[in-house]
C-alpha cells in the first residue's frame, strides 16, 4: 500500500472518530467532520486513480444505482411541480456518502483509531446523558436535537460498541468497550424513545443467530439473560421513564382501537391509515412529494380519517411516506437500498467455511435503521440521514475491502 494510502487511511479514520464522538454531543461537529471525510475521499479517489484496485461488483453497481434512483424520484417530483428544494436536502446525504464508501473499499480504515473513537463517543454520550437527566432534571434527554433522533442515534452507537467489544481480541480493550456499552445503554433509555427500544432486539437476534466470534452457547444465553435483567431493571427504575413510556404506549394503542382517541401513538396509526388510503388512489407513482397534507384534507372531507391530522406535514414513517409520495415505485426503491446489501452480508455470514466478521456491523446498522423508519421518516431528518449514511459507508466499505483484499 502506498504512503498516500496510509496517510489518507489514518486521516479519514481520525475524522470518523471525531464524527462519532461529536454526533449527538456537539452541534455541527458531525456535519463538519462529514464534509472533511467527503473531501478526503474525493481527493483520495482522484489521487489514487492509477493504483490497482478491485472493480465494483455487480451488487455494488445495483446498490449505488438504487440510491440514485430513490433520490432521483424526489427530483422528478419537483419537476412535476410537487415539493421543493428542501425536500431533497436530507435524502441527498445518501449520495454524498458514496465517495466515502468507494474510498474505504479501496484503502480500508485504521480500526484501532476507529475503536478508540467508538469508546470515547460512548463514554462522552453516556456521561452527558447522565448530566442532562440527573443534574439538569431533563425527563427525556435530547442534547441539542430531538429526543427521538437522539435516542435512535444512541442505539446505533450502542450497536457499534457491543459488536466492537465482541470483535476485538485484546482483553482490556474488550472490557473497556463492554463498559462503554452500558454508558450508551443509559443514554438510550434516558431518551425515552420507544420506537428505538424495539430495535435493540435486532442486535441480540444477530448475536444468537450468527456466532462468528465462536462464543459458546451458554455464554450467549448468559449475555441474553443479563440484557433482559438490565432492561427489566430499567423498566422498574424510578429514575428513568421507561415504565411510564411503555405503559403509555399500550394504553394509547388500546384507546385508538376502542374509542378512536388521538394520542402520540394514535396519531401515527391514523397517519399510516391516511397514507394507505391515499396510495390506493395513486398506487403506482404516488400523489407526489409533499402531498401528505393535501391528501389528508381530501380524505378528511370524505370522512375517512380524523380531521385533526391536518396539523401534520408527514406520516411519521419512511415507508408510508414513500408509498404516499412516490407510490409502489417509491416504496420498492426504498426497500432495495437496504435489501441489496443485507442479502450480500447475510450470504457472507452464512459462509460456514470462512464467514466475514466485518459483515455483522453494517448488517446490524441496516436492520436497526429499517426498524427506525417504521415510526419516523428517518431519511428525511438531516441528523439521522447524515449519521446513518456516513457510518454505513465506512463499515460497508470495510466489509468490501476485507472481502476483496484479505
Amino acid at each position: 500500500m502506498s504512503s498516500l494510502y496510509l496517510k489518507n487511511n489514518m486521516l479519514i479514520s481520525l475524522l470518523f472518530a471525531v464524527f462519532l464522538t461529536t454526533s449527538i454531543n456537539i452541534e455541527y461537529g458531525m456535519g463538519f467532520s462529514a464534509v472533511l471525510m467527503l473531501l478526503v475521499s474525493v481527493v483520495g479517489l482522484v489521487a489514487t486513480r492509477n493504483e490497482e484496485y478491485q472493480p465494483l461488483q455487480t451488487w455494488e453497481k445495483y446498490w449505488v444505482a438504487s440510491l440514485f434512483f430513490f433520490v432521483g424520484l424526489v427530483y422528478i417530483d419537483i419537476l412535476r411541480g410537487f415539493g421543493g428544494i428542501g425536500d431533497i436536502d436530507s435524502q441527498s446525504r445518501l449520495l454524498l456518502a458514496i465517495p466515502v464508501y468507494l474510498y474505504i473499499r479501496r484503502v480500508g480504515i485504521n480500526l484501532k483509531i476507529v475503536l478508540i473513537g467508538i469508546a470515547v463517543a460512548a463514554m462522552l454520550t453516556g456521561v452527558y446523558a447522565w448530566y442532562q437527566h440527573v443534574e439538569l432534571g431533563i425527563a427525556r434527554v435530547s442534547s441539542f436535537t430531538n429526543a427521538i433522533y437522539y435516542g435512535d442515534i444512541s442505539i446505533m452507537l450502542f450497536v457499534l460498541c457491543v459488536v466492537s467489544a465482541l470483535s476485538v481480541k485484546n482483553a482490556w480493550f474488550k472490557l473497556l468497550l463492554f463498559i462503554c456499552s452500558f454508558f450508551m445503554l443509559y443514554a438510550v433509555l434516558s431518551s425515552g424513545t420507544r420506537g428505538g427500544w424495539v430495535a435493540l432486539s435486532t442486535l441480540f437476534i444477530l448475536f444468537v443467530s450468527y456466532n462468528v466470534w465462536n462464543i459458546s452457547l451458554w455464554k450467549r444465553l448468559l449475555s441474553l439473560i443479563l440484557f433482559v435483567v438490565v432492561l427489566v431493571g430499567a423498566y422498574h427504575s424510578p429514575n428513568l421513564i421507561v415504565k411510564q413510556r411503555v405503559d403509555s404506549a399500550i394504553d394509547q394503542v388500546s384507546s385508538y382501537y376502542t374509542d378512536g382517541k388521538m394520542s402520540s401513538v394514535g396519531y401515527r396509526l391514523e397517519m399510516w391509515k391516511a397514507s394507505y388510503l391515499s396510495a390506493k388512489d395513486h398506487n403506482f407513482f404516488g400523489a407526489g412529494e409533499g402531498s401528505f397534507r393535501p391528501e389528508v384534507v381530501r380524505l378528511a372531507k370524505d370522512g375517512l380519517i380524523d380531521k385533526s391530522l391536518q396539523q401534520f406535514v408527514g406520516p411519521h414513517s419512511q415507508y408510508f411516506n414513500a408509498l404516499l409520495d412516490q407510490g409502489i415505485v417509491g416504496l420498492m426503491s426504498l426497500i432495495l437500498i437496504f435489501i441489496i446489501p443485507i442479502t450480500v452480508l447475510l450470504n457472507s455470514l452464512n459462509n460456514h467455511n470462512e464467514p466475514n466478521k466485518t459483515a455483522i456491523l453494517p448488517l446490524a446498522l441496516l436492520l436497526v435503521f429499517m426498524e427506525f423508519m417504521l415510526t419516523i421518516s428517518a431519511l428525511e431528518i438531516q441528523i439521522m440521514s447524515l449519521f446513518f449514511s456516513f457510518t454505513l459507508s465506512i463499515f460497508l466499505g470495510l466489509f468490501t475491502h476485507n472481502r476483496n483484499y484479505e
